[in-house]
């Protein structure tokens, strides 16, 4: 029971240990232009308007059949010859007018010259079936794309403003400290502590609420890319300022 224990806390120390994956934006589109339940699903669409164009432009070619068939007769018909050898004496022979294995094989080839236009209208539906649903799936893909960068800047953005919350309590955790030594001190007031208190209480909530959107970014971009929520994944990318340039008129 020990040596089971200690594998099981082993593994489990693993698992928390195990790298995350990091992604790029390219990265990320890709990743759910192949794993995303809608782009999926569309793609399995355009498969199946293929088929149909396919099976549509079938009409047009010539169908060859082969076909092939047994039969086993167990009485054949049969008829006896006698064979005179001179004198008193002859030979009778019986002869098989049949045989007991019987093999039919047919091959047929056939080209539909005219059907009053219908296999032709039938191609120019399926035809236009598979140009709705290009353009269907080309939309699916592109919304796809443009959710992911969305979700994947969204949790840049995230992490920023956890970073820069932390960064603030930080401050404010300074801040206080000094105004409780110079209190004790005498070269402060006790307003000045209070305010202190105040101002750090203020950002206590703040940074657990940019934690839990961090959460959320990271959940809704695994979402989009259609990886499992489990999976621990990191962005690589940040925001940079950029000149704000005049606009020509």
């Amino acid at each position: 029971m020990k040596y089971i224990a200690v594998l099981m806390i082993i593994a489990a120390a693993g698992a928390s240990f195990s790298a995350k994956k990091s992604y790029t934006l390219e990265e990320a589109v890709s990743t759910a232009l192949e794993n995303n339940n809608q782009v999926l699903a569309s793609m399995e669409t355009v498969k199946s308007a293929e088929g149909k164009v396919e099976e549509s432009s079938s009409g047009f070619l010539p169908k060859f059949s082969l076909m092939g068939s047994y039969n086993y007769i167990s009485s054949v018909p049969s008829m006896s010859i006698n064979i005179p050898t001179g004198g008193t004496t002859s030979i009778n022979k019986t002869i098989q007018t049949g045989v007991n294995d019987n093999w039919v094989f047919k091959a047929q080839l056939s080209q539909t010259l005219f059907d009053w236009g219908r296999m032709s209208d039938s191609n120019s539906a399926a035809v236009a079936g598979k140009e709705a649903v290009d353009l269907e799936n080309a939309a699916v893909q592109n919304n796809t794309a443009h959710n992911v960068r969305q979700a994947f800047f969204g949790l840049i953005f995230a992490k920023e403003t956890l970073k820069v919350s932390e960064e603030s309590y930080k401050v404010s955790e300074e801040h206080l400290k000094n105004a409780e030594k110079k209190y004790k001190e005498g070269a402060s007031s006790s307003f000045e502590v209070l305010r202190s208190k105040v101002q750090l209480s203020n950002l206590k909530p703040l940074v657990s609420k940019a934690a839990s959107n961090l959460e959320m970014s990271k959940y809704n971009l695994k979402n989009v890319m259609g990886l499992p929520l489990v999976d621990e994944i990191e962005v690589a990318g940040e925001f940079k300022e950029r000149p704000i340039k005049e606009l020509d008129y």
